[in-house]
């Protein structure tokens, strides 16, 4: 069998019909992009390549990891032979920081081109999109190194999970991406969204085929002028189908949604002017199901420093949210105003279903606006903050009572609650399950109108 060191080397050698031949590297023998690969004489596949469009794809013309064309022949193309299972970003291109500097924003937009497509049954199916053999939301796993983001990354429609080998911490093991790119004008041009409403890693609600992706197993870092949020789940239609259509009996009443959506084992640092670590929104305004952002969950993460916004994540008319584990960490501040990391609920619609199960909230809050069904606050908590004006909806509100704040008598590190979370006027505040329990004996329907103890504290 012939052995070449690179996909340069390939597209240069001169191809027999169905030859195989081993590729050591993308670039060179040792990156780790390497792989089997046959000569199909009668395919016509084209690299994906656009050093052009906003979103760069790949680094060459003639051969993106997957496909590449050969020099001596107009027809045919080499073919990575492939389980059609994982994909690995090492295939594209991506190199770690030590070896000359690339931009990983290029492989991983290659990446998802094969990660996400539309499946096709007829003749024109080929290996990458037949839908007997392969689907769309693959996994893109990134190998152990420290990867740079140049520009920006595609939005993401179907359920595709980033991997990592781990997350780093202070350790030199792991995969740790570092996010260099800044919202521009261009971002709110080609996505439609404003910086407020951006994310560099954005899923969006597509019909039954956003479900099941996420992010696991990585460290992720946030340049100094990183001014977005980080991580967007968003239904973005506010009018569903059958409101379009009024005279279409089979129309949906419902938008699409973004569903088991997952982040697990992630160490994510903000920056000053960083928004949110994670923001999730629901935009469906009638119609039923109006939580379209459903059953996601944030599985032992480490948010350290916080966002300028002081809201490390945010859900807007989300349901099913699981945040189990994990440890929201104090910021650093700007200027002289200390950053507190959070938890906002909030929406038209409010939040459903809602479990906080061993989130260490200690140095944190958690904000609570007006409507909530089903909120289960099972962690530890700097501050509760819940919305109390007469239109104000809260339903089945629990918070653990065993779990007790700064038990040495230590108030010094009790996050002061008038900075950072525009004001406390309409919100009941609470820094411990104590002040909760003396206040509903005291009045115990400053909650709800049911006057039921046992729905708010158990």
């Amino acid at each position: 069998m012939v052995t070449v060191e690179s996909l340069l080397e390939l597209y240069n050698y001169a191809p027999n019909p169905g030859e195989m031949v081993y590729v050591k590297g993308f670039w060179d023998k040792n990156d780790g992009g390497g792989g089997f690969f046959i000569f199909d004489e009668e395919s016509t596949l084209n690299p994906f390549f656009n050093d052009a469009s906003y979103f760069k794809i790949g680094f060459n013309v003639n051969y993106d990891g997957m496909v590449c064309k050969s020099i001596s022949s107009t027809t045919g193309r080499w073919i990575r032979q492939w389980d059609r299972g994982k994909l690995n970003l090492r295939w594209f291109g991506a190199v770690p920081d030590w070896a000359p500097v690339k931009d990983t924003s290029k492989a991983l937009n290659a990446a998802l081109e094969y990660a996400q497509f539309t499946s096709k049954s007829d003749s024109s199916a080929t290996i990458f999109d037949n839908y007997l053999y392969t689907r769309p939301g693959k996994t893109i796993f990134i190998p152990t190194g420290r990867y740079k983001f140049h520009s920006a990354i595609s939005s993401i429609y179907y359920g595709v999970v980033i991997e990592g080998e781990g997350n780093m911490g202070t350790s030199s093991h792991g995969t740790r991406l570092l996010i260099l790119h800044e919202y521009t004008k261009d971002d709110e041009a080609i996505t439609g969204e404003e910086r407020d409403h951006y994310g560099f890693f954005r899923y969006y609600a597509n019909m039954a085929n956003n479900s099941g992706g996420g992010i696991k197993n990585l460290t992720i870092d946030i340049a100094s002028n990183y001014n977005s949020n980080v991580i967007l789940l968003v239904s973005k239609d506010k009018i569903t189908p059958s409101q379009k259509k009024p005279e279409d009996k089979n129309a949906l009443n419902y938008n699409s949604a973004v569903s088991k959506w997952k982040a697990e084992n992630i160490v994510l640092s903000m920056r000053g002017k960083a928004l949110r670590a994670i923001y999730m929104r629901s935009y469906q305004e009638e119609g039923v199901l109006p939580w379209r952002i459903r059953d996601t969950s944030i599985i032992n993460c480490w948010f350290a420093g916080a966002s300028i916004e002081g809201q490390t994540v945010s859900a807007c008319n989300a349901s099913g949210l699981q945040i189990v584990g994990g440890f929201f960490s104090s910021g650093l501040g700007v200027g002289i105003n200390p950053i507190q990391p959070g938890l906002f609920l909030w929406g038209k619609h409010g939040c459903a279903n809602v479990h906080l199960n061993g989130l260490d909230l200690t140095y944190g809050y958690i904000k609570i606006h007006k409507k909530s069904t089903l909120i289960n606050v099972n962690c530890r908590f700097g501050m509760l903050l819940i919305y109390n004006r007469e239109d104000k909806s809260h339903k089945d509100l629990r918070v653990t009572k065993y779990y007790t704040l700064n038990l040495e008598g230590n108030t010094s590190k009790i996050p002061n609650t008038s900075q950072n979370l525009n004001s406390q006027e309409g919100y009941l505040s609470y820094r411990n399950t104590g002040e909760i329990e003396n206040d509903i004996l005291s009045n115990q329907d400053n909650l709800n109108d049911s006057k039921a103890t046992g729905s708010w504290l158990s």
